[in-house]
């Protein structure tokens, strides 16, 4: 939720040991907070932490995936947005999950680069 603090989604994070965390607003990806947010905002103290919602840290992203999206597609998004992980989301717009770079390199390594799959594949 992008009314929660860096402190708490940053628990969630490490108790989920992910680095990546999609931000949703009434069930839509808002963005995408990452351990490198959360390593910028941990010079602003822990009250800051605290009292920062993470609307306030994330980027906003315009940028996500059908699950039916090639693996080509999800890497040109990721290229093109400077960015290493990409929300998939259904024809409503509702999250479904994430791709990171490793699942791409992951499907990749499996079926090689002339058929890598689709993002429903990873």
């Amino acid at each position: 939720d992008e009314t929660s603090s860096i402190l708490e989604a940053g628990n969630v994070m490490i108790g989920q040991q992910v680095r990546h965390l999609v931000v949703v607003s009434n069930e839509r990806c808002t963005g995408v907070l990452t351990d490198r947010d959360l390593l910028e905002a941990w010079y602003r103290g822990p009250s800051a932490m605290r009292a920062t919602p993470v609307r306030e840290l994330v980027a906003t992203r315009t940028s996500c995936v059908l699950p039916a999206a090639p693996l080509r597609q999800v890497a040109h998004v990721m290229d093109v947005g400077h960015v290493d992980a990409v929300p998939v989301v259904d024809s409503t717009g509702s999250l479904l999950g994430l791709i990171t770079a490793g699942d791409v390199v992951r499907a990749v390594a499996r079926h090689g680069l002339a058929n890598p799959g689709s993002a429903a594949d990873v």
